[in-house]
């Protein structure tokens, strides 16, 4: 494994009956991301399963049911968070692309579950990739729109939500690991990102993942000032960049996850 900080009853992704993998890895992810928008719970994976297989199906997935159950404990605690839920709204009505921050969620989750992190670690990286743009609710919609280049003084503007969104995250201590992901999320690995400029493991693990996790939504996404790009674009680019702006450990572990599970996760949240 790539991280000391490894569950050993969590294990990689791995192929089985694929269309019975991917819908109960799917169906578990959505179940935290629909608590954390506020849309309600999901039906827990054991359930969902259930209704979608037959019983010889079934027999096969359950021994992946069992590693999945540990989601179900951080979607009650998500779906119970008030705070989560309020920003919900506001996030979605002031940020684009619309669900952004759902679907940055979901890819989140996804890939700290492929590197083996504990639950309760993936409990506040879930939190923290959720928030992460929050700080954008400060920013004049004139600049969050902006179809064209921002200006040297926009772009000044527009980087401080990173810096706003951990003041607001920080007033609740809940939320606390969630507000440092915030805060880092525009940190890059060789040091040139902002707003601290932090190099490499300096950056908090959370935000490392959460930096691949919002490049792959924002690559795939229509934004006001470019169109959506595919999803073998959205790869090469991140292995690109890869020991630059992202942690190429982390890279690692998401090239080799399925195009499928970004397809899937991103069809079902928007829809």
């Amino acid at each position: 494994m790539l991280y000391a900080t490894v569950s050993s009853s969590l294990t990689p992704y791995h192929p089985i009956s694929a269309l019975a993998y991917r819908t109960i890895f799917v169906t578990s992810l959505l179940a935290i991301v629909a608590g954390i928008v506020g849309k309600g719970p999901l039906e827990t994976p054991t359930f969902v399963c259930a209704s979608l297989f037959s019983l010889a199906a079934y027999s096969r997935c359950e021994s992946e049911l069992s590693q999945m159950s540990e989601f179900d404990d951080l979607t009650k605690r998500i779906q119970q968070d008030s705070t989560l839920q309020l920003s919900a709204n506001s996030l979605d009505d002031s940020v684009p692309p619309k669900n952004h921050a759902a679907r940055v969620t979901a890819f989140t989750i996804a890939i700290a579950r492929q590197m083996g992190l504990l639950k309760e670690e993936i409990n506040v990286i879930a939190r923290g990739a959720y928030l992460h743009d929050v700080g954008k609710m400060a920013i004049d919609h004139a600049i969050l729109l902006k179809p064209g280049t921002l200006t040297p003084e926009e772009t000044a503007r527009m980087r401080e939500h990173c810096l706003l969104g951990y003041k607001m995250v920080q007033k609740f201590p809940h939320l606390a690991g969630a507000d440092e992901i915030v805060y880092s999320h525009h940190e890059r690995y060789d040091g040139s990102g902002y707003p601290q400029g932090l190099k490499g493991t300096e950056i908090p693990l959370g935000a490392r993942v959460v930096a691949v996790a919002d490049s792959l939504d924002a690559i795939i996404s229509d934004l006001p000032y470019r169109r959506a790009r595919s999803l073998a674009e959205a790869r090469k680019e991140i292995h690109t960049w890869a020991g630059r702006q992202f942690d190429p450990e982390i890279v690692e572990v998401f090239l080799k996850m399925p195009d499928d599970i970004w397809e899937d996760l991103r069809k079902n949240i928007d829809g």
